[in-house]
């Protein structure tokens, strides 16, 4: 886990601890669905499971506010909603879990001492945990605070040379980029564009057009270089997306 925002150093030790005691709990229970996947911009259901998060980053709110994010390796769902009806884990990008049920646990808790010890363990230092992260959102001065907008065909994501503020993930739809009135590329599912500009704060490079109806989330600027600061798995999907832009670039100046 992670706070919403700033990187706090001391988590590293904790989130550590809870990833190699929720490793020894799980081998004495079976996931009654592995690599099950979850769609970008989803809540993952909590009422009678938790999970383990295989791949992908997972956000924690607490009503309306945004407490952290869970990494691959961490268990979600550890307050139960029955306790915290107010907490709820949702998805920008699709994400893949092995689902447990939480009888199963229960039962493992009811007849099992050493169980019940690496689950005492684990709800302390997924206490701390929280208490760390909650910590940090006093010295939280702006929230990450995308929006979800759609786009029929034909329109117009962003459009060359006009003022880079936002960068953008494409959710559902397809879309081609587009420079000086030439098709250069093609936008893909899940994929961030608009962040080169959006970063180095030049015009931007292409326009993006929609070659069918599109579910686009788009974050501010400002907010997208704050989460590049805390949130490393993001960069390397965005250098994956540009590496591949960059390729499809190349291959039309070859013909």
């Amino acid at each position: 886990m992670q706070p919403a925002v700033e990187s706090i150093p001391e988590l590293e030790a904790l989130n550590a601890e809870s990833r190699r005691v929720s490793a020894a709990l799980l081998t004495h229970l079976s996931p009654i669905q592995s690599d099950m996947r979850i769609d970008a911009q989803s809540q993952l259901p909590a009422d009678g499971h938790f999970y383990l998060l295989r791949e992908g980053l997972v956000q924690y709110f607490y009503g309306a506010r945004q407490i952290g994010i869970f990494e691959a390796g961490d268990l979600i769902n550890l307050e139960h909603q029955r306790f915290s009806p107010a907490v709820r884990f949702q998805t920008d990008f699709a994400v893949v879990v092995d689902v447990y049920a939480l009888t199963d646990l229960q039962a493992q808790l009811d007849s099992h001492a050493p169980v019940r010890e690496m689950w005492s363990s684990l709800i302390s230092v997924h206490a701390a945990r929280l208490g760390a992260v909650s910590a940090s959102l006093s010295k939280l001065h702006s929230e990450v605070a995308p929006k979800l907008l759609q786009f029929e065909r034909g329109e117009t994501i962003i459009r060359q040379n006009d003022k880079a503020d936002k960068v953008y993930t494409l959710l559902d739809g397809s879309a081609e980029a587009i420079v000086d009135g030439k098709v250069v590329g093609k936008i893909l599912g899940d994929e961030i564009f608009g962040a080169l500009a959006a970063i180095n704060g030049a015009p931007r490079t292409a326009t993006v057009r929609c070659t069918s109806t599109c579910t686009v989330l788009s974050l501010p600027a400002e907010n997208f270089i704050q989460l590049l600061d805390t949130h490393p798995h993001t960069v390397l999907k965005m250098i994956e997306d540009m590496a591949r832009v960059i390729k499809e670039l190349n291959a039309q100046v070859v013909r």
